[in-house]
């Protein structure tokens, strides 16, 4: 019965756009197997000189939460290079790899994912080794060798100073004219001053391309490295790799030259001061407040290829007339998710992108001076109280944005929206992130870089949020909206050591304890549009006569939104009487003990932690489960996180009975005690909390027509109730797929030279794919499980699609193994 109402739901199931990727945590290191390199096994990457380095990357204490590099590496073998174009790793060694056993092939396989944004260690010991390299006009030279010395980062790093590093055997050296004519850096020399290891940024070698290392000996960091304990080689190796997995992010944002808007143009001077400021290293860059370096790019034509090379792509006051022959360029890199736009538009003759999915701009505006919210308005750079305009001025339907899962960041003195942004996903299944103004003028002309006005401010904090990957955003009430709250709301006090630490990069950044940024703003007004963009809200000690708009609140809980309430008194519990979870009474415990993810997490185990004042009393349910205890036996904390077997709502859910303990002065963050350890790890819990590991892609695809291999991925949670989307994506355009669901497990047979992924029995559909051509086919299968008896069901799911292009008739997809929660 479970698989009829599956198989009659995929059946009935309609053609949409596509789904956003999930935010990775885990740096995957891939390198070929020995039957990539036959000549050469012992050096392949799952051979025995690489076991050293592998053991020492997977060591969390070299690498991991807690270790000398808080982000976790994982290594794997790679079969067959055609896996690298649809991004299987995030980074893959070349190892001492004969130039006889690789392809042409598998070379513009490896570049094409580098090219892609894959990130390349290249070891090129001589020019009988070095083909890939070769191709990137890089190839090795002879070298006299002997030991190597250098600079920062790989000599100087997080593990240690290296000196008089050690090489054997082969050895080469790449031409130093060559690396710098392509941007790249050289780090490592020996004493006949031959380039021995050189690097790029990501981006830097080519537009969108991964991090670049390529070292003239592997011996360096294998048979002459040691791991445990550390010599000068090992120090060395690891240094590397800790570049590797922390490397600078360089971003290119560009915009219409003169060839393609005749009014308002990337290159106009208007635009000078602005764009000067995102290029100065100490505003973006590795001494700057935003650690992405970027790089400001004309365009003068739109092409895909064009816009590839971009991370953000910027509109300025471009003319529909002018822009509208674009649309569909613009509309595949943004709805993508290849990267994020900045759209300005000031009137309904210049909005030709937006109208273009009903967010067209209003030509109605009254009032210059506009206010407004995060992100553009409190951000790294600063929080700005209002920003000037000038010019041609529009507005946004508010309705629209809405509608859209839009955030309506700034509005005028009438109301009137002056600004709009989206996540990642909102805009479209899989867009970038997205900003709409209605102002130019307010980052150009308005705006003073030199002296950081306002609107200068304004910018660069916008700038800033179309940037930074994996933030969570957390809010809550401002003493307008909570006056009798005093110093416990979330801009008081009481709670003001707690926010500073959530707001630190080095416990939650890219290279913090969890590399999640988080960023805490004040909401003010409680409404759809002011927490469009939300990820958590904050509800400390918040009395229920003055709790606002209570069911825009629970409504934006079930579209997903993460809630901390903090329910000290019977009459402080609003929102959570809403959910099921009301304060039953004052507490009578000050201490309280727990097991769940809030007592042990990424920032320590909280054995006992500490209440005071007035405390409530909670009662668990079995939809949202107690986490603490006090010690009179009573319910101090309730936690339902939103993978968990029982959910109540969209996002997770925390209720304290007590907001002084995450607050001052029970919670001290400077010596971590036991409640500031709870607390940290609390919104670690939240902001880390997505759908669990029900979702899994095993396996490779097998090439179709023009060597293009299909993919499979879900979007959404897999959880009965909520809509799931398989997407197919990278197949042959038109042509007849089946979709194939088995409930057994995985398997691997051979079928026709490719993989089958399933194991029996099964089960069949077949469906048409959309797009036209090799690659542009892919196909949308949105559905929906109701029926609670799939809680715990395992399906794993494969597409096979005829496509005569192919060497064998048939081209494959990845498995993807479902397991479905509740």
């Amino acid at each position: 019965m479970q698989v009829r109402c599956l198989i009659h739901c995929l059946i009935a199931a309609g053609l949409l756009n596509s789904a956003p990727a999930v935010a990775q945590t885990t740096y995957y290191l891939g390198g070929p197997d020995g039957s990539l390199t036959p000549n050469a096994s012992a050096w392949a990457w799952d051979g025995v000189f690489f076991e050293g380095l592998r053991a020492a990357l997977e060591d969390g204490a070299n690498f991991g939460p807690g270790g000398t590099v808080p982000v976790q590496v994982r290594t794997q073998e790679v079969f067959s290079t055609a896996s690298l174009v649809d991004h299987k790793v995030d980074g893959f060694v070349v190892p001492y790899w004969n130039d006889g056993d690789i392809s042409a092939s598998q070379i513009d396989d490896i570049l094409t994912a580098f090219m892609n944004g894959m990130d390349l260690i290249l070891f090129q010991d001589d020019n009988s080794h070095d083909a890939v390299g070769d191709r990137l006009l890089l190839g090795a030279l002879n070298s006299a060798g002997g030991e190597v010395n250098g600079l920062a980062p790989f000599f100087e790093g997080a593990f240690g100073t290296a000196t008089d590093v050690e090489t054997f055997g082969a050895i080469g050296q790449t031409n130093l004219a060559l690396v710098q004519s392509t941007g790249g850096h050289v780090v490592a020399t020996n004493s006949a001053d031959e380039v021995i290891a050189c690097y790029w940024n990501r981006g830097e070698h080519w537009p969108r391309s991964g991090a670049l290392m390529l070292i003239s000996d592997v011996d360096i960091m294998t048979s002459q490295a040691t791991y445990a304990p550390l010599d000068n080689n090992g120090v060395f190796g690891l240094n590397v790799m800790d570049y590797v997995v922390q490397r600078e992010s360089v971003a290119r944002v560009g915009g219409p030259s003169l060839g393609l808007t005749i009014n308002s143009f990337w290159d106009h001077p208007v635009f000078a001061d602005f764009r000067m400021a995102l290029e100065s290293p100490a505003v973006f860059g590795q001494d700057g407040l935003v650690k992405t370096r970027i790089i400001t790019v004309d365009l003068d034509r739109l092409l895909p290829v064009d816009l590839q090379q971009l991370s953000v792509f910027v509109m300025p006051f471009w003319l529909d007339s002018s822009a509208s022959p674009h649309l569909s360029a613009i509309a595949k890199f943004h709805q993508d998710g290849r990267g994020e736009v900045l759209m300005m538009n000031d009137d309904s003759s210049h909005d030709a992108y937006a109208d273009s999915v009903g967010l067209g701009t209003i030509n109605s505006v009254s009032s210059f001076p506009s206010t407004g919210r995060a992100p553009a308005y409190q951000g790294p750079f600063g929080t700005v109280s209002w920003i000037n305009h000038d010019g041609f001025m529009g507005t946004l339907d508010g309705a629209e944005v809405i509608a859209r899962k839009g955030g309506i960041v700034g509005t005028f003195g009438t109301g009137e929206i002056s600004m709009a942004v989206w996540d990642e996903g909102r805009f479209g299944w899989r867009s970038g992130r997205t900003v709409i103004t209605t102002d130019a003028c307010s980052f150009a002309e308005e705006a003073n870089y030199g002296v950081m006005n306002q609107n200068a401010i304004h910018a660069l904090n916008t700038m800033a949020y179309l940037l930074t990957d994996n933030t969570y955003w957390i809010s809550g009430p401002d003493h307008l909206i909570a006056p009798s709250s005093g110093s416990w709301t979330w801009e008081g006090p009481v709670l003001a050591d707690f926010r500073a630490a959530l707001d630190d990069p080095d416990r939650f950044g890219a290279t913090g304890t969890v590399p999640v940024r988080i960023r805490t703003v004040d909401t003010g007004a409680i409404s759809p549009s002011s927490m469009g963009f939300l990820d958590g809200f904050v509800s400390p000690f918040w009395r229920d006569t003055e709790t606002q708009n209570p069911q825009t609140i629970v409504d934006q809980a079930r579209r997903g939104l993460d809630l901390l309430l903090m329910q000290d008194t019977t009459s402080h519990d609003t929102i959570g009487t809403m959910l099921g979870v009301p304060t039953t009474g004052p507490a009578s415990g000050f201490l309280s003990t727990g097991t769940s993810d809030l007592f042990v997490g990424p920032f320590g185990t909280a054995t006992t932690i500490h209440h005071a004042g007035g405390i409530g009393r909670l009662t668990a349910t079995s939809d949202v489960p107690e986490a603490a205890q006090n010690d009179v036996g009573e319910s101090s904390a309730l936690y339902h996180a939103n993978d968990e077997e029982h959910r109540l709502h969209g996002g997770s859910l925390v209720v304290l009975g007590d907001t002084c303990v995450v607050g001052s002065p029970a919670a001290d963050y400077g010596t971590m005690n036991d409640n500031a350890k709870f607390g940290l790890n609390l919104v670690a819990a939240l902001a880390t909390d997505d759908c669990g590991d029900g979702v899994e892609p095993y396996g490779f695809g097998c090439p179709g027509s023009a060597n293009q291999i299909p993919t499979l991925s879900m979007d959404g949670c897999a959880v009965v109730g909520e809509r799931m989307v398989l997407q197919v994506d990278h197949a042959l355009g038109g042509a007849l797929s089946y979709v194939f669901l088995g409930f057994t497990g995985r398997d691997s047979v051979n079928l026709r030279g490719c993989d089958f992924l399933l194991a029996g029995p099964l089960y069949r559909v077949a469906l048409l794919l959309a797009g036209s051509g090799p690659g542009a086919g892919n196909l949308t299968i949105p559905y929906d499980i109701n029926d609670p008896a799939f809680a715990g069901v395992q399906m794993n799911v494969q597409v096979i699609i005829r496509d005569t292009g192919a060497a064998r008739g048939l081209s494959t997809t990845n498995g993807l193994e479902i397991v479905m929660g509740f």
